[in-house]
């Protein structure tokens, strides 16, 4: 707040009191006079001081205000947007003739404060003998209030030819004009952020599309950073360390998204303080840093590989392995004796360091031996899920799934959706779609009358390559090309009475309608092609989702409601997950801090040492399974052929298999071999004939062939007792640069609530 004149003149009064305290300086004194003519003078500068400060102060301007001062830095407010949806015309009869409905017809979502209007954007046609038609339509009034839930448009206005509307699925993308604060932040955030090329360009731009609140930008060369501790001996100390005397060999980074180690990009190693009492130690005279696999085999990396063995070989300890190629580690030397006077600066044994060097990503889709370094991969999260229509051929036998890995529909680029490990079935035909990323495809497809359905006849599968997730990925529809179409007055329930064509058989066009492919991606890519500089190769994508389950044990406190607080608890910790950062480490001690913070929470613990975390699918199944899919279906004429293979790469446990007609079990061991499945089965079918081969695995799954033609039982996974592998966690583990942590959304036996398995236990019983 600024002063007054009078404010100053006392304050002069004061200061000349000091000097000289024989002064009177009382007003109407000849000096007071003075002092008052130049306490004016200050106080009307300081006033347009303070005018002027505030004149460039953004955050004390609002409304009209703030868009004309941003509006000096070709800065402007977003401005509210329309949502956008489809709407479905039906009558209850077919149209005898074609029956127009122009663009603008209105339609209305009531509810019970204010009526949401739509109207249609385009023409759209009923053809003669059909009932119904889609339209696209947009809100009359910009904004969220547009983003109406599947079905809640039911009225129209006026219109002839039809007796009914609604909308299959919502309505999305409306959006409110941007409020001050977040324009405010918005412009904070990207107005000195526009050096083309640059890391914070790329995330301002990420970061101002309207779906996304997480960002990483990964280039060619990245930074990490993580303590490490000087072992207790030397190399050739006690067990013999594979190295020289008097030098301390820290054991391998924990990096674990590494594809390449820089060398010759400069790497430290300081005391782990700041401010002046950091000091970095000198490279080549305090320290070594490894990173061939020979330099890398010595002190503790070659000391933990030797016990490794001991207890049983473990790939991931080897030096030498693909598993830790890429993880440095560091020798020192001239480390000091710990009984050294403290003031000299060194390293001592025990001592806790930082290190920091540079690497290139796994998630980047730079490739150092192949010069390949002007590719910037932008991951963000969230999504934008929109509609769209296509029209595509015929699926084509020539555009199969294969196991070649330079084909273009190799099987280990592809995946099910919400299946990390489910492969596309050998044989089985691609087609993809248009818009990219698609993130969902309808239930059903009709061609010619004839019904094709989901997760029966076709799947969504997503390409798992470099381009994941990006509008250059190759995301469609998986189609069988053995099982016929629902014909008209087929029995939906019995697939072996299904009297339509193949797939492969139909003729003239397949229509896809109402597929969803994620805008926000498609939107950022279009910001990102118009700012990136000439040579570089900038592509978004969609973030990786890794899914969780916890398996805990729970004291609860008294009076607590058990379902109301397990519902708590895994909000907590999903809550916990969505503040997760890309390429963070999920520490277990800080998943149990956030399940005991609960209400009705009075103590917690892991429920086994053993995989207490396990990674999961998004609907809650573990991805260390057996995955089981049919080829062909067993009816009159036809054999039944099965393709099983085991994912997750357990090293101990099995799974039960479970006829569903009669519930008789075959309990299968994870390394069981094609021989003694193939006798489980004949005793669990009844069918002496029964054949396998192949070796269970993704590459070469077993393929079970039945000895005779018919119908046969549905076989499935009853329960999954598998241990081990790299999606289970006893300790503290890492998300990739590309990752983020979630529950899954489903349950399947044995969860209490999704993605959280938890067992209630009384007071000192917990050994029980």
């Amino acid at each position: 707040m600024a002063l007054t004149a009078r404010d100053i003149a006392l304050q002069l009064v004061a200061q000349l009191k000091v000097l000289d305290p024989s002064i009177s300086a009382e007003i109407g004194t000849p000096e007071r006079l003075l002092i008052d003519v130049v306490a004016q003078k200050i106080a009307d500068s300081t006033i347009d001081l303070d005018a002027l400060a505030g004149s460039l102060n953004i955050d004390s301007k609002v409304g009209l205000n703030l868009d004309k001062f941003l509006s000096i830095f070709n800065f402007g407010r977003k401005s509210a947007v329309a949502a956008t949806g489809f709407v479905t015309f039906s009558r209850s009869q077919p149209a005898l003739t074609d029956i127009r409905i122009p663009a603008g017809q209105q339609v209305v979502a009531p509810t019970s404060t204010a009526d949401i209007w739509f109207r249609t954007t385009f023409d759209v046609t009923i053809r003669a003998g059909e009932s119904s038609v889609t339209a696209p339509i947009q809100a009359v009034v910009p904004g969220v209030a547009g983003n109406v839930a599947a079905q809640a448009i039911t009225e129209y206005i006026g219109g002839v030819g039809f007796d009914s509307v609604t909308n299959d699925a919502p309505t999305s993308g409306g959006v409110d004009q941007e409020t001050d604060d977040q324009y405010k932040v918005r412009f904070k955030n990207t107005v000195f952020r526009n050096v083309s090329g640059t890391t914070d360009q790329y995330l301002a731009l990420a970061i101002a599309t309207p779906n996304s609140t997480k960002a990483n930008v990964i280039g060619p060369i990245s930074r990490y950073r993580e303590y490490i501790q000087v072992p207790a001996l030397d190399d050739r100390t006690s067990n013999d360390g594979n190295g020289s005397p008097n030098e301390y060999t820290t054991a391998l980074s924990t990096i674990p998204f590494s594809k390449h180690i820089y060398d010759n990009v400069p790497y430290f190693v300081s005391n782990g303080k700041i401010g002046p009492e950091v000091y970095f130690y000198r490279q080549d005279t305090d320290f070594v840093l490894n990173t061939d696999p020979d330099d890398k085999n010595r002190g503790d990396a070659y000391r933990d590989f030797e016990e490794s063995q001991l207890e049983g070989y473990d790939e991931d300890r080897d030096p030498t392995s693909l598993a830790t190629r890429f993880r440095p580690n560091v020798t020192f030397k001239n480390v000091l004796d710990p009984a050294e006077d403290p003031s000299v600066q060194g390293v001592r044994p025990g001592d806790v360091v930082l290190f920091e060097h540079s690497y290139m990503s796994s998630a980047s889709r730079n490739d150092y031996h192949r010069n390949i370094t002007n590719a910037v991969d932008v991951f963000v999260d969230g999504g934008n899920a929109t509609l769209a229509d296509c029209v595509i051929p015929i699926p084509s036998p020539l555009n199969t799934f294969t196991s070649t890995p330079t084909h273009p529909y190799y099987t280990e680029n592809y995946r099910r959706v919400g299946e990390a490990d489910h492969r596309p079935l050998f044989g089985n035909i691609f087609t993809p779609l248009f818009f990219q990323p698609v993130v969902a495809i309808p239930d059903g497809i009709k061609v010619n009358n004839v019904w094709y359905f989901k997760d029966v006849h076709y799947w969504l599968v997503e390409d798992v390559s470099e381009l994941a997730g990006t509008v250059r990925a190759r995301n469609g529809i998986e189609w069988d090309k053995y099982l016929p179409g629902m014909a008209s007055g087929d029995d939906e329930g019995d697939p072996t009475s299904w009297s339509g064509p193949v797939i492969t058989l139909n003729t003239g066009s397949v229509a896809v309608e109402k597929y969803s492919y994620d805008k926000n991606i498609y939107d950022l890519q279009a910001a990102i092609d118009a700012a990136k500089q000439t040579t570089t190769d900038v592509l978004a994508h969609k973030a990786k989702t890794l899914y969780f389950k916890l398996d805990i044990t729970v004291m609860y406190t008294h009076g607590a409601s058990v379902a109301d607080t397990n519902q708590e608890i895994r909000n907590a910790v999903q809550t916990f997950f969505e503040g997760q950062y890309f390429g963070t480490t999920i520490q277990l001690s800080d998943l149990l801090q956030v399940i005991h913070n609960v209400p009705g929470v009075d103590n917690v613990r892991w429920s086994r040492d053993v995989d207490p975390v396990i990674g999961a699918n998004i609907n809650g199944s573990p991805r260390r399974t057996l995955l089981m899919d049919r080829i062909a279906l067993g009816k009159s004429g036809e054999t039944e052929q099965l393709q099983w293979y085991f994912v997750g790469d357990a090293d101990g446990g099995s799974v039960t298999v479970a006829r569903a007609d009669t519930g008789a079990t075959a309990t299968l061991q994870y390394n069981v071999s094609s021989g003694s499945l193939q006798s489980a089965l004949r005793t669990l079918t009844n069918d002496g004939s029964l054949t396998v081969s192949g070796n269970g695995v993704p590459e070469d799954p077993w393929v079970i062939s039945y000895g005779s033609t018919g119908a046969r039982p549905t076989l499935y996974v009853k329960s999954n007792d598998l241990t081990g592998g790299p999606f289970a966690y006893a300790g503290d583990f890492f998300l990739r640069d590309d990752e983020l942590p979630s529950l899954p959304d489903g349950t399947v036996d044995g969860d209490t609530v999704p993605g959280l398995t938890i067992r209630a236990r009384a007071q000192n019983t917990w050994g029980f």
